[in-house]
């Protein structure tokens, strides 16, 4: 259970980080 919390958790933070390069590459650009 915790491992999945932590696997989850790690992917949120993966994913939010991308999205927030795309959007200011897209802002930038």
């Amino acid at each position: 259970m915790v491992r999945l919390a932590r696997e989850s958790l790690a992917f949120v933070s993966v994913a939010s980080f991308v999205w927030m390069v795309c959007a200011v590459a897209s802002h930038v650009s």
